[in-house]
């Protein structure tokens, strides 16, 4: 059984957009403990939510996708999500376009869909 990988790499507004989210909720612990006093529960809340909400978040991040078996496999962090493919009536081609707008310059992207 052929095993086919693709990598799932990050744009450069995705990377860009991703650190200055991680960068605020980083920044929300320290500025709740240097805004003087709060009770216990506040700071507490103040400093776990943001980075729970950050490693929860890094637990999705996908990784990659690989076609196996009849299934399309989304690579996460810690696990796999399995997607069978048996149902799809069929994919093709388009010459529709998606226009991105990367750094300085515009990529096009050909469109694939499900028929």
């Amino acid at each position: 059984m052929e095993t086919w990988e693709f990598d799932a790499p990050w744009g450069t507004p995705l990377k860009l957009i991703s650190a200055f989210a991680s960068l605020v909720l980083l920044s929300v612990p320290v500025i709740v403990v240097l805004t003087g006093q709060r009770p216990a529960s506040e700071i507490a809340a103040g400093i776990a939510l943001p980075v729970v909400a950050l490693g929860v978040t890094l637990l999705f991040t996908v990784r990659g996708y690989s076609i196996e078996g009849g299934a399309l496999l989304v690579r996460r962090l810690l696990w796999s999500t399995r997607i069978d493919l048996a149902g799809l009536p069929g994919t093709s081609a388009r010459p529709a376009t998606v226009k991105l707008l990367d750094g300085a310059r515009l990529v096009d992207i050909a469109a694939v869909s499900a028929k």
